[in-house]
């Protein structure tokens, strides 16, 4: 079997495959064909007879154009590889880290492309439910087995045909070259129109049937086809597949049968610009989208209508005509005759026989002609795709999934990235909510009711109530509950939030239609009775608050006994939060007084109410929107009603108190307890990542129910670099002062130290043409040292700059800092391309040499970007990334430090493997193993992304400068990627001094100008700075720091003279 398989992925993967490439398929193919394909005694019997007929092969060789091309071989070569046992236990999970250049999205993609199409019969039979028994007559079998293929067959060729006349269609409207799909000239496209009945107006109702997220009816009728879904954080790293299955039918010689379909949140698929911009926040542009008339929805919305109405129709018994059922597709027919087809069939014929990436998708809906929703029709697509593209929460959130109606039972999950996997699963469960956000809603909530008290039915307006008392204890909250961080059961308890109907509230929030007229009425209460503030709502005023409290709930309902809520009991101008209406919503970190508890504005708005009945009475009895009131009696009763909430309404909008600014959060930490959910639907789950560190937390993910401890394959693969394309150092002395390099919390703001650094990466960057990045291991360490080069440091920075481009990673910046430092790495070689042309080449003259990116670990620009080749040639790494141990529990005084969320995820470990296997000495063994080394792990897991933004492929040379004393501790070593520390125990071993001796008076006059730089940085800051004082000159360390720039400049100058040479 290994044989066949080899040779026959090889047709299939587009370069000749390295070893642990070829391992991962084999391993990847066996455990989906094993836990997808459980051929029993009914189905094996199929096979046997068509090895055992002659007919019935010639027949399978025959029908080989209708799509059994791949089965061929496999039935009549004998083989029975489809759920044999190779001797290992039946796994169905498969934890893969594949190091940077192996490869990774070719690999995997590669791989499910073949399964899918080598077993479509296989799925075929399985759809079939075939059941065979060895008692029957082998006539019988014969015959059954022949109305199989046939049947079969038959599908396919249907398939193929239909196909064709959809790409005829296709090529009579669209110019498809380049990747770039343009609508021809001169051709008509229809619009699409469905008939609808009208609805009959009735009461106010907030019930599920008039959800609009039943927009899309992404539902498989009938038996549901095997599907391959791809999740990724960015939708950049999604792109990617669709290339890479490029590269699959380049090397295949035709395009394959495999629908690929891309999704993503309305946010990135949304084309309605004015729209974007009116409709920021998340929960409002999606709430808004479903109940807008927009015109790119428009196809969609009357397909949904249309739909309701049989729906209906069922319901009530009352029979249709089959014409008007038909008039779905009758409009999608257009195009095989002579008349024009419609907009929604073409772009539906698009996605099916293209695999289109997101911005295609975007820019042919946006076509004047065609004006479809790319979101929608992507998810109409859905139920026809074969591999699914998506970002993480539409698989990790279950309220989301279930939205999108993405059904993953006995389906196949993969999470590419997943070192960010449980970050993410943690993210999707957690939120938070404002103090000020949840006084608005409360407030909005009880003008509403009253408002329209005569038309809502007494069942709305007891849960409109409901909701409003929810708010109230939410309120209360921050002066019940003493602790800031309490578990969510606890803080249900605490708070009384457990006399209240929880599920029947969350149902309201949930309900769109009921959350949209409430943000309606918001807007329009603030526009009418608060005018001062300008037509819009202020800042500080989230009229979408009603959409964020319902995301609360309904986590806060989803959580365990693992998950906690945190109090954030900091807040005002301290935290960072201007008391005006300029403010930004983002909740801050830093400490921030707290004021006397308690529940200063419900206790106002009591007394409004108390003070002032009847004005509000008359607010009550008017109705909503009346355009034909005349304006002065109705601004004189509006000033009259809102006269009495005004004070409070100006303490929400003001914010002055800093009590509005806090908040109350979920804090998840239970990611096993609900990836668990995910791993019990699936038929395989597959983590796949560059750097899964520590191991033992991704394994503790499929550890949720005893009896599957096993059920998790674990795939190591190491790095394919060549030794000799690597170059690295641990530079662990100061060149100041001659002390250890110490990039601690305590010692890293010394002038001293900060020099040091400015010094000593000027030093090692000086020689590195072209890409240099520098990782520091926080945004503040950065700016500590930014600030440090504009002040004091400022002479280093100008020596920096005559040799180097630099470039700095700004926290929430609005430059596009990795754009300009890349235009900078191109602008550097076409300058070395005109000084070649002049035949000038000298070293030493003035011109630039490249770039220096600083950027920060665990950040944006230290994952998912790929610096290969010229972009990164030297990284230096500046301290270690180990994360704070404050905890935000505890006195309510103590409630505004940050909350310490490893810790919790920690403990939560202890707890889950506890209680999953209390009597395992072996996972409690590893968990405790884990727990003890694993702020090093997390630490050095950061470290690794950050070297692996380099060494793109097995051709690609970089050198690496790890400036921090505790790099050499053996602890910190051992965690290194294989080749650093092979190369660092090399250096160890006494290569580098064979190195030098080669280098003999080269090295001496290299030694001596290095030398000179650095005594012009003494003289100048002794004379400028004797508050930064040098310690006296030590030749032992200078002597070694100088052999190490010397070497560095020799491996580069050798790498790059070679490359010029094989290429």
């Amino acid at each position: 079997m290994a044989s066949q398989f080899d040779e026959e992925i090889k047709r299939f993967f587009p370069f000749p495959p390295y070893k642990i490439q070829l391992d991962f398929m084999k391993t990847l193919y066996n455990v989906l064909t094993k836990s997808n394909l459980p051929f029993g005694e009914e189905v094996r019997p199929v096979y046997e007879i068509i090895q055992r007929n002659e007919s019935l092969q010639k027949m399978v060789v025959e029908e080989a154009g209708g799509g059994l091309e791949f089965f061929n071989g496999q039935v009549c070569a004998g083989s029975s590889e489809v759920g044999e046992e190779d001797g290992d236990p039946p796994q169905d999970h498969i934890i893969c880290e594949m190091k940077t250049g192996s490869g990774k999205s070719l690999s995997l993609l590669t791989p499910l492309v073949y399964w899918l199409l080598k077993h479509k019969f296989d799925f075929f039979l399985l759809r079939e439910d075939t059941h065979l028994r060895k008692e029957e007559p082998e006539w019988v079998k014969e015959s059954v087995t022949e109305n199989l293929l046939r049947k079969f067959a038959r599908a396919q060729r249907v398939q193929q045909k239909r196909k064709e006349a959809d790409l005829a269609v296709l090529n009579r409207y669209l110019s498809i070259t380049d990747d770039k799909i343009t609508l021809k000239e001169n051709l008509r496209v229809e619009r699409k129109k469905a008939p609808v009945e009208a609805r009959k107006p009735g009461e106010e109702r907030f019930d599920p049937e008039g959800e609009e997220e039943t927009l899309s009816d992404c539902s498989v009728e009938g038996p549901s086809k095997k599907q391959i879904f791809i999740c990724s954080r960015t939708q950049s790293q999604l792109n990617q597949y669709f290339s890479e299955l490029k590269k699959i039918e380049e090397r295949v010689g035709r395009e394959l049968p495999i629908n690929m379909v891309i999704l993503g949140s309305r946010k990135h698929l949304c084309v309605n610009e004015p729209f974007l911009k009116k409709h920021r926040s998340v929960h409002e542009l999606n709430d808004c989208c479903r109940n807008s008339d927009c015109r790119y929805k428009q196809t969609f919305k009357e397909n949904m209508l249309r739909r309701r109405q049989r729906r209906e129709r069922r319901r009530n018994k009352i029979c249709y005509d089959s014409s008007s059922s038909s008039g779905s597709s009758g409009g999608g027919s257009g195009g095989s005759g002579g008349g024009a087809v419609d907009n929604y069939s073409l772009v539906s014929k698009l996605i099916s026989c293209k695999n289109l990436t997101i911005s295609q998708v975007k820019d042919i809906c946006v076509s004047d002609q065609i004006e479809v929703c790319p979101y929608y029709l992507s998810r109409e697509n859905i139920k026809s795709a074969d591999i699914v593209l998506l970002p993480y929460v539409c698989i990790l959130n279950e309220h989301v999934r279930k939205g999108l109606k993405i059904s993953i039972k006995n389906n196949i999950v993969i999470f590419d990235e997943a070192q960010n996997i449980i970050d993410s699963i943690n993210d999707s469960n957690s939120v938070a909510i404002h103090y000020g956000d949840i006084l608005f809603c409360k407030l909005i909530l009880e003008q509403y009711s009253k408002r329209f008290q005569e038309v809502l039915t007494n069942s709305n307006l007891v849960s409109i109530k409901q909701v409003a008392i929810y708010c109230d204890l939410l309120l209360s909250s921050f002066r019940d509950v003493k602790e800031s961080l309490v578990k969510v059961t606890k803080y249900i308890l605490t708070s009384k939030l457990d006399a209240l109907n929880l599920n029947e509230i969350s149902n309201l929030l949930s309900n769109s239609i009921f959350c949209r007229r409430i943000k309606i009425f918001a807007e329009s209460y603030l526009r009418k009775h608060l005018p001062q503030h300008g037509r819009g709502a202020p800042a500080t005023v989230n009229t979408s608050a009603i959409y964020l409290l319902g995301d609360y709930t309904s986590k806060m309902m989803r959580a365990n006994r693992y998950d906690y809520v945190f109090l954030h009991r900091g807040g005002g101008a301290e935290e960072g939060e201007p008391p005006t209406g300029g403010a930004s919503r983002a909740a801050p970190n830093k400490r921030g007084g707290f004021p006397a508890e308690g529940a200063p504005h419900m206790g106002r708005a009591k007394r409004v109410r108390k003070e002032a009945p009847g004005k509000l009475h008359q607010e009550v009895a008017a109705a909503e929107g009346d355009p034909h009131r005349r304006a002065t009696s109705r601004t004189s009763q509006d000033s009259l009603a809102a006269d009495p909430m005004n004070p409070l309404m100006e303490d929400l909008l003001t914010r002055k108190t800093p009590q509005m600014w806090h908040r109350i959060e979920i804090v998840s930490v239970s990611s096993c307890s609900n990836f668990g959910k995910v791993t019990n639907d699936c038929s395989n789950v597959i983590l796949i990542g560059g750097t899964l560190q520590p191991i033992e937390e991704f394994l503790l993910l499929f550890m949720h129910r005893k009896e599957r401890n096993n059920s998790a394959k674990l795939f190591l693969s190491d790095y394919i670099f060549k030794q000799s394309n690597v170059f690295c150092r641990v530079v662990s002395r100061n060149l100041v002062t001659y002390e250890p390099v110490d990039n601690t919390f305590k010692r890293r703001s010394e002038k001293t130290h900060l020099l040091n650094l400015a010094i000593q990466i000027h030093l090692l960057t000086l020689h590195v043409r072209f890409g240099n990045i520098v990782f520091f291991s926080s945004h503040k360490f950065l700016r500590e040292f930014f600030t440090f080069l504009q002040n004091e440091g400022q002479y280093v920075l100008t020596e920096m700059r005559k040799r180097k481009n630099i470039f700095f990673e700004e926290k929430d910046g609005e430059r596009d800092v990795l754009r300009d430092y890349m235009q900078g790495i191109q602008r550097v070689r076409d300058q070395g391309e005109k000084k070649k042309k002049k035949e000038k080449e000298n070293d030493d003259a003035p011109l630039k040499n490249g770039c220096i990116l600083f950027c920060v670990m665990n950040a944006k620009l230290s994952e998912g970007i790929n610096f290969y080749d010229d972009l990164c040639r030297n990284v230096l790494l500046v301290g270690i990334p180990f994360f704070k141990h404050e905890r935000g529990g505890g006195s309510a005084s103590a409630g505004d430090l940050p909350l310490d969320r490893n810790s919790l995820r920690l403990d939560y470990y202890r707890a889950f493997s506890a209680d999953v296997a209390p009597s395992s000495p072996r996972l409690e063994r590893l968990v405790g193993d884990m727990c003890r080394t694993y702020e090093l792990k997390f630490a050095m897991k950061i470290v690794n992304q950050c070297i692996g933004r380099s060494l793109r492929h097995v051709d690609d040379y970089s050198s690496f400068f790890f400036l921090d004393h505790r790099f050499a501790n053996k602890d910190f070593s051992d965690l290194f990627p294989s080749f650093i520390g092979a190369h660092l125990a090399a250096t160890k071993g006494g290569d580098s001094s064979q190195q030098d001796q080669r280098g003999g008076g080269t090295f001496l006059q290299e030694k001596a100008k290095l030398t000179e730089v650095f005594e012009d940085f003494r003289r100048h800051y002794s004379r400028a700075f004797p508050d930064i004082p040098f310690a006296q000159h030590d030749e032992g360390h200078w002597g070694s720091f100088a052999r190490d720039v010397f070497l560095l400049r020799e491996f580069h100058e050798g790498r790059r003279a070679a490359g010029l040479a094989k290429g």
